[in-house]
């Protein structure tokens, strides 16, 4: 549940780094929370990008 809410932070805010500081949580742990997330669907959901993430189809899906 979790790693769900996480993922819809970083679509609104289309920033790991940002969403990471609203939740109050390391980068890294928002990063792992996300793989964990694209695992269990087996789909990428986000695509990382230097100048942020955007949402896959995947992750439109969701």
């Amino acid at each position: 549940m979790r790693a769900l809410l996480s993922f819809i932070e970083v679509a609104r805010s289309g920033s790991i780094r940002q969403a990471a500081q609203r939740l109050g949580i390391a980068p890294t742990a928002l990063n792992r929370q996300l793989a964990s997330l694209e695992y269990f669907f087996r789909a990428e959901l986000l695509d990382r990008r230097a100048a942020g993430v955007a949402l896959t189809e995947a992750g439109r899906l969701l």
